[in-house]
């Protein structure tokens, strides 16, 4: 279904799929976009699997319809748990004995898959599959995996608040450029990509000289903090939970100062790559 065919029936689509029309919208933009393929990406590379796809309430694919949601597939288990699940070998399963996706082509074997949510409504599944039984994954990977299922669901959620009231990402810019707090954006492997004046204020640094550094430079921790956020991603997608507490953190000016602080951090998918925006106000 093309975004055309979207318009032209939102009404009929919203009774189909019980899906508010911005919702709708939102995710037929999305499935079109280089957002979507990058994190199919990142999905692929999470659990080491060489297909992973997209399915939702507005395939085709009899796998993703509301009323296979309590069939017996694989997709299927994924809704009925309403968290990451995996399938070392569905072949051996007696659960799957009817799963077309098992027992015909792709013939998947083994199976990791995570439902989307938009805040507590179940839109589609993240899974990936690999044509050959494995070992079943680790917890870290399971959460992973369920952190970027959010993290989909958070891009829909995003793109239908900015159809229900729009707000480009230069206005986020350019209320960042007037906040009192620091805002520094900072892209998947850590690297600062854009730094506002009370930012550069605080870490004593250039904005210019802030854009060559990575983020690690001036927050203690960094790569823990990444971790809490994916942790509260997961504990999201499990109980709709929609906001985070800002967390302590120490920031290290380029003097070597160290300052407690206050910090909030929000994923953001832009330009075909995830980004973290941080927000960090000094403690008095």
């Amino acid at each position: 279904m093309t975004r055309s065919a979207v318009l032209k029936d939102v009404d009929g689509l919203h009774q189909r799929l019980n899906l508010p029309w911005p919702v709708a919208i939102a995710l037929i933009d999305w499935l079109e976009s280089a957002d979507h393929e990058a994190l199919l990406r990142l999905a692929r590379l999470v659990v080491g699997c060489p297909t992973a796809v997209i399915t939702t309430l507005l395939d085709a694919d009899h796998a993703a319809q509301p009323d296979a949601m309590n069939s017996k597939s694989m997709l299927a288990l994924a809704h009925r748990e309403r968290q990451a699940v995996d399938v070392a070998d569905a072949a051996e399963d007696t659960r799957f004995g009817d799963d077309l996706l098992v027992h015909a082509f792709p013939h998947a074997r083994f199976f990791v898959g995570a439902p989307i949510h938009v805040k507590t409504q179940v839109v589609g599944t993240l899974f990936a599959i690999d044509y050959h039984p494995r070992r079943r994954p680790s917890e870290e990977t399971m959460a992973s995996f369920s952190a970027l299922a959010h993290l989909c669901g958070q891009a829909v959620e995003l793109g239908a608040r900015r159809l229900a009231a729009p707000a480009e990402r230069s206005q986020l810019d350019m209320m960042a450029e007037r906040s009192h707090a620091a805002v520094l954006v900072v892209d998947h492997s850590g690297r600062i990509e854009s730094a506002n004046r009370a930012a550069s204020m605080l870490l004593r640094e250039r904005i210019d000289s802030l854009k060559t550094q990575t983020v690690e430079s001036f927050v203690v921790g960094w790569q823990s903090l990444v971790g809490v956020v994916a942790n509260h991603a997961l504990a999201a997608s499990r109980n709709g939970m929609e906001t985070m507490a800002p967390l302590l953190v120490e920031i290290i000016t380029r003097e070597g100062t160290i300052i407690p602080a206050r910090a909030s951090i929000t994923y953001e998918v832009g330009d075909g790559t995830p980004r973290y925006r941080l927000v960090v106000e000094e403690l008095p």
